[in-house]
């Protein structure tokens, strides 16, 4: 675990970002946590990294869907709640997956990239889920926070997201 979360401090946003992703679609996999809810959230998620231009941006957040308003503070919605406790997931696990998702991001959108803060609440997702099996690290690392003020260098392309996704259907 130690030389995992030491190799995410190199990756850049855009690449925590989807490991993140990837880790909560595995946790909701494990823990049969599928709902409309999540689905809307990681497929909204997933199209960040194809953003190219700010009008894409500023159309993109301003759809945001009720998971990502959840993980910036709002509470969760009852049948969310009650389908966590069907499955015998904590709402605090849950919510600690969310926000540390979610915050990757939005704790750099408005000013400089942070670098520890975004480290951080990966840690957190990487902890709170419990996994033992996590995503390989390799296919990300053509996208370093050194590069591209903490984004990346390369642009991410449809297929890359594309196969980034189906490492979550891995193990």
């Amino acid at each position: 675990m130690e030389s995992y979360l030491e190799s995410c401090k190199t990756l850049s946003l855009t690449a925590r970002e989807a490991i993140a992703l990837l880790i909560i679609e595995r946790f909701c996999n494990k823990n049969s946590v599928s709902s409309d809810y999540t689905t809307e959230f990681l497929e909204y998620m997933w199209q960040y990294p194809l953003i190219r231009y700010p009008d894409e941006f500023c159309s993109w957040e301003e759809e945001k869907p009720e998971l990502v308003n959840c993980g910036l503070g709002d509470s969760f919605p009852e049948a969310l709640k009650s389908q966590l406790q069907g499955s015998g997931v904590s709402e605090h696990v849950f919510r600690t997956l969310i926000e540390g998702a979610v915050e990757i991001l939005w704790s750099s959108f408005w000013g400089a990239a942070n670098n520890q803060r975004s480290y951080e609440s990966l840690k957190q997702v990487i902890i709170a889920s419990k996994l033992h099996h996590l995503p390989s690290l390799t296919p990300f690392k053509f996208s370093l926070f050194h590069e591209g003020d903490g984004w990346g260098k390369e642009k991410i392309t449809n297929e890359d997201v594309e196969f980034w996704r189906k490492i979550a259907k891995m193990g």
